[in-house]
């Protein structure tokens, strides 16, 4: 009995690993340990991000700039974004990191993430995490999902869902907005530091592939072949 079950279960955690594979999403990080600012950039020509060394650290500051906007008035604004060539993350779950604000800052930051596309589609953040402007470093999380974003951007209308902006992704935003939005965001001085921004993606359940699925119900089919012989 035992030598039948033997390559059952070996079968059986072959595929299991092969679920577990495929369900597998690498984690996207910037640590600006290289001392590069890994693609992230402002809404302007001036003040560009630097990274910073502080002891055995680098992270990447980022400064208020003035920018000037249809939507809104006039006026600097934090925000830096990471573009992409229309990149599929729809398999990322969450956006993590740390933040720091320095105390010249004008006031406490309300800090968001956003996604858009190329069609000047944007979702955002609906709750904002609040970072106190003391030099200490903090965590932020966001779970991306549908119920944790809204629309915000340039169109009166989505032209795309929030599961299609992230399937064709061109910009990933973090930025400073008190009452939400995509667009715009308050005017202020902000001197911030941002560190560690990660996606990442939870284990789902992927369906395992059919082959294997295949191999398995056909081992099980010999195994039970063999019992009835055994059994006559």
């Amino acid at each position: 009995m035992v030598s039948m079950f033997k390559p059952l279960l070996t079968a059986g955690l072959f595929v299991a690993g092969m679920s577990l594979a495929s369900a597998a999403v690498m984690p996207m990080t910037y640590d600006f340990e290289d001392g590069d600012t890994n693609g992230w950039g402002v809404n302007s020509r001036r003040n560009k991000p630097t990274v910073v060394t502080d002891g055995s650290n680098k992270y990447l500051e980022l400064k208020s700039t003035l920018i000037t906007s249809s939507t809104s008035k006039n006026g600097k604004r934090l925000i830096a974004h990471k573009h992409f060539d229309n990149v599929d993350l729809s398999a990322y779950t969450n956006i993590s990191g740390k933040i720091m604000v320095d105390p010249s800052t004008d006031k406490n930051i309300h800090f968001r993430v956003g996604f858009g596309n190329e069609d000047f589609d944007g979702y955002y953040a609906v709750t904002p995490v609040i970072v106190p402007k003391d030099g200490n470093w903090y965590d932020f999380s966001f779970d991306i999902s549908e119920d944790n974003f809204a629309f915000g951007g340039w169109n009166d209308d989505p032209g795309a869902t929030f599961a299609e902006v992230l399937a064709k992704l061109s910009e990933i935003r973090i930025f400073h907005h008190v009452i939400g939005g995509y667009n715009g965001g308050e005017s202020l001085n902000a001197q911030v530091g941002v560190d560690d921004i990660t996606l990442s993606a939870s284990v789902s359940n992927v369906p395992v592939p059919a082959a294997a699925w295949l191999m398995l119900s056909g081992l099980i089919g010999l195994g039970g072949v063999s019992a009835r012989k055994r059994n006559a």
